[in-house]
């Protein structure tokens, strides 16, 4: 993006500033200074959208101006087409809280919140080995987020090993 912000600066201001924005957009979740934990969902991204709709609305523009409308309007329109096929197949993934955690799993095993919520199985509510499972893999891939050895530290008090709910407790600053 930054090369693309620089290049266009001047040839095309609009896809420059997409760009910029773009940019700015995935800054806060990129973890380039510190370790953020957010969950991005797709629907966060509209606004990083900004730069591939700029470079469509230049390319469909130059070809106008070339007097070639009937390719840019069938091109363009072959694009919505297609953006609006991949819209309808990711819809199910948002159908319910358990669809949208299984996607995360799946596309997105590094994720530590989808192990964190993954450990509360709705069709395995006594799974307790599973859930000591899911909190080790979320604790190995972002250790240190409070809310998530609070709730450690409470699963384990709920299952009657207080031994091992301590250091969790402790570790959560004393939430529990």
């Amino acid at each position: 993006m930054p090369v693309v912000l620089i290049r266009c600066r001047r040839r095309a201001p609009a896809v420059s500033f997409a760009a910029g924005v773009a940019a700015l957009s995935c800054l806060p979740t990129a973890n380039l200074f510190f370790a953020s934990g957010v969950v991005l969902a797709e629907r966060n991204l509209y606004l990083a959208a900004a730069l591939p709709a700029a470079i469509v609305g230049a390319g469909f523009a130059w070809l106008e101006l070339r007097q070639r409308l009937r390719p840019a309007i069938a091109a363009l329109a072959l694009l919505a087409l297609g953006c609006g096929a991949r819209s309808l197949i990711r819809m199910p993934a948002w159908s319910d809280n358990r669809a949208q955690v299984l996607t995360l799993l799946v596309e997105h095993p590094e994720s530590y919140r989808g192990h964190a919520i993954r450990r509360r199985s709705p069709g395995r509510p006594r799974d307790t080995a599973g859930a000591r499972h899911q909190y080790h893999l979320a604790d190995s891939l972002f250790a240190g987020d409070p809310y998530l050895d609070a709730s450690h530290a409470i699963f384990l008090l709920g299952i009657g090993d207080t031994a091992a709910a301590a250091p969790w407790s402790r570790a959560s600053g004393g939430a529990v």
